[in-house]
């Protein structure tokens, strides 16, 4: 995932700087109008399809861990430039997956009390070391 956010952001500076170039072409005729505009509409649907897919790996969560204390999650989550991000929040902001109806097999939902945003992860494709663990955060709604 961090490749691909990486990758990303190659991609739009290498659309990015061809646009000008294109209507260059065009304007010493060496491409036609309809190639140009063709080009330019497959390089922002490319670009949005992007952003969308970067949004969704941005959200996702890489790794949780509990601390020895029981008291405290660090989550860790990519930011838009690829870089690892991690917070640190009190396991009572977490809300039990069973409160806010995310008991799903694939993608669930950390939502906090705290704020609105909301990370994902999945215990599915992901790997739970720890089930207690696990419990003490997320309830005991969760299947494997």
């Amino acid at each position: 995932m961090r490749i691909f956010s990486r990758l990303k952001l190659g991609q739009t500076v290498l659309t990015v700087s061809l646009v000008p170039a294109l209507y260059l072409a065009e304007y010493c005729e060496v491409i036609q109008h309809v190639d140009k505009s063709l080009t330019v509409m497959l390089a922002t649907l490319a670009l949005s399809m992007l952003y969308a897919l970067g949004e969704f790996f941005r959200r996702l969560i890489g790794m949780m861990y509990l601390s020895r204390d029981e008291t405290q999650v660090k989550v860790s989550h990519l930011t838009f430039w690829g870089q690892r991000m991690d917070l640190t929040f009190p396991v009572s902001d977490v809300i039990p997956l069973r409160d806010c109806g995310e008991d799903k097999d694939t993608v669930n939902k950390l939502r906090r009390y705290s704020t609105n945003r909301y990370l994902l992860f999945s215990a599915r494709f992901g790997r739970i070391l720890n089930r207690e663990k696990f419990e003490i955060v997320f309830g005991s709604i969760y299947r494997e």
